[in-house]
């Protein structure tokens, strides 16, 4: 068995960061060596919360830092481009929180740069790990379920209607679909492992200029549909039901 260390870098020490270096110091062989953050005190507090040994006000400094095996990324979704990319471009595996980008085109620019230079590169969508997954997939594959014709789903919780939140907030790509519609594309897409070939959407904006509430009609051909819809206003049953 490998007995080195695998250290890892943060950036963005919030409260998603806090949950994966909770799960982090359940693992053999892995910590947090460093963390990075614009709010100087806000680092050193997670750094020796979690026995890191060193705190960055630089996220350059970080990515750069020789004793770091892979940086995760936990800032808002605006950022997550343009410090992956940094990350990459130091040479450094990423993990990175969900949206992975905001746009297609930054998503394909990123995975073209790891790829280059053969480097880890994910987004943390952490439902994709639930036990459950692999119960399907074996359902699938044996075709027990049968031929499907059609996915719904339902995400949505009643937040509290902070205007300032970064949900709320369109300069931090705020809104539902990014927040919470990713989880329903991204488990259409691994049911039946292609992508749509059309699409449609309706929802409403806000008075921050964000989606609060949005559904969506993902056409996969061959008579196959995925509708699913997510909302910032009300809690829903969140369920994924295949038929």
């Amino acid at each position: 068995m490998n007995s080195k260390t695998f250290n890892w870098g943060i950036i963005g020490p919030g409260r998603i960061a806090h949950k994966f270096a909770e799960a982090t110091s359940v693992i053999d062989n892995c910590e947090i060596y460093a963390v990075a953050s614009r709010d100087v005190k806000k680092g050193e507090e997670f750094s020796k919360q979690y026995n890191a040994e060193k705190t960055y006000s630089s996220y350059e400094d970080l990515v750069n830092d020789k004793n770091i095996d892979a940086v995760y990324i936990a800032t808002p979704h605006p950022f997550h481009y343009e410090q992956t990319k940094l990350a990459l471009e130091a040479g450094k595996n990423v993990l990175c929180e969900k949206p992975f980008t905001v746009n297609a085109k930054q998503a394909k620019e990123l995975l073209d740069l790891a790829k280059e230079k053969n480097l880890f590169l994910m987004e943390a969508l952490w439902t994709r790990f639930l036990p459950i997954y692999k119960l399907v997939r074996n359902w699938l594959d044996e075709k027990i379920i049968g031929e499907i014709i059609l996915l719904t789903s339902t995400f949505g919780y009643e937040f509290e209607r902070n205007l300032t939140d970064r949900k709320f907030n369109h300069a931090l790509a705020g809104g539902a679909l990014l927040d919470l519609g990713v989880y329903s594309v991204a488990i259409s897409q691994w049911v039946l492992r292609k992508d749509p070939i059309s699409f449609s959407a309706s929802g409403f904006l806000g008075e921050t200029n964000v989606d609060e509430m949005t559904a969506v009609n993902l056409n996969y051909g061959e008579g196959v549909v995925s509708q699913f819809s997510c909302n910032l206003l009300s809690a829903n049953d969140n369920s994924f039901i295949i038929y």
